[in-house]
């Protein structure tokens, strides 16, 4: 079953930041232009409408009314400081996908091993210079591998604006 959800069409081309043994590939994108990205562009516009003089909005400047066509499909992390980030947010449909509940775990730590280098570095990457990243993917579940995925990473300011300290992420899934 197709969700009518487009994984190509992208309108610029995109860096390469990491491909894991086929399976999942990193892209980063700068954060202007925003980049077309059909499954993902509401998501995106109403990120770039709160970019504030370059800067990545800050969670607080988004209205919960304002997410609810998204809120299943979103997450919300935050960096802990070393080399992880925190879920403050793991919805719905990230349970489902994934199989379990990460809301105040970390994102890393429950990566499959083969996976947590390649992913610390994406993200570091993405709030040391604030970039859009965009993960494609199948799950790393039994019985689940062959469902492809789709995660979108922007980048949060913290609440002064001056550092980027978290991530909003957005799940598409591509049915069979």
């Amino acid at each position: 079953m197709n969700t009518g959800a487009s994984f190509r069409g992208v309108d610029s081309e995109p860096e390469i930041t990491a491909l894991c043994g086929g399976e999942y590939t990193m892209r980063k994108f700068p954060m202007q232009p925003v980049p077309a990205i059909p499954s993902f562009q509401s998501v995106l516009s109403l990120w770039a409408g709160k970019i504030h003089d370059g800067r990545p909005p800050a969670w607080h400047d988004f209205d919960f009314d304002e997410l609810l066509p998204w809120v299943g499909s979103l997450s919300r992390s935050v960096f802990d400081g070393d080399q992880d980030f925190v879920f403050r947010l793991f919805g719905g449909e990230y349970v489902s996908l994934f199989g379990r509940e990460l809301t105040g775990k970390k994102l890393c730590g429950n990566l499959a091993p083969e996976l947590i280098e390649a992913t610390q570095t994406h993200l570091l990457e993405l709030i040391s210079r604030p970039a859009i990243g965009w993960t494609t993917g199948f799950v790393p579940l039994p019985a689940r591998e062959h469902v492809e995925f789709n995660v979108l990473d922007l980048p949060l300011s913290d609440r002064s604006g001056a550092t980027v300290s978290e991530f909003l992420h957005a799940l598409v899934v591509k049915a069979d």
